[in-house]
Formats: C-alpha cells, structure tokens, sequence
C-alpha cells in the first residue's frame, strides 16, 4: 500500500483494513502458511502507516496497546506453529 493513498483515509478506514488483515491472518493460519504470512506482513506495514499517519498522533495510545496485543498474538501464533517469520 502506498503511503500517499492511506492517509487519505480516515481512522476508521484505517483501522478497519487493518481488522481485514488480522481476520485473513487468522483465517489462514492453520490453513496455508503462505497466505497467513502475507497477510500478518500487510497487516504489520498498515500498522506502521497509521501509528506514522500524523494526524493520529495524539488519538492512538489506545491503538498502540492493541497493536502490541496483536503482536503478542501473532508472536504466539507463530512459535505454535512453528513459523519462520
């Protein structure tokens, strides 16, 4: 995605990509290791466009927690797994 594109979005937008991706990683995990791995990959570079969007900068601490719950998830996720990401 490219960077100019997703700040035209708002928050919500945002946000709700990111929930799409995290969905698709979650689907796929047990499934197909290739698709698991592009989407938690997407996921990840949407979540750095929008903690690096500055009109969010003082919107999302509560955003931050869930991204690192998502982390931890994902960390698990992976290690169960066996993944190498």
């Amino acid at each position: 995605m490219a960077a100019g594109k997703w700040s035209e979005y708002s928050l919500c937008e945002q946000m709700g990509n990111i929930g799409s991706e995290v969905g698709r990683a979650n689907r796929w995990k047990e499934k197909d290791q290739k698709l698991f791995e592009g989407a938690v990959f997407r996921a990840i570079e949407l979540i750095d466009l929008t903690l690096s969007d500055v009109r969010w900068k003082n919107r999302l601490s509560n955003g931050k927690c869930a991204f690192k719950m998502f982390f931890g998830t994902l960390l698990v996720s992976v290690q169960s797994a066996g993944a190498a990401i």
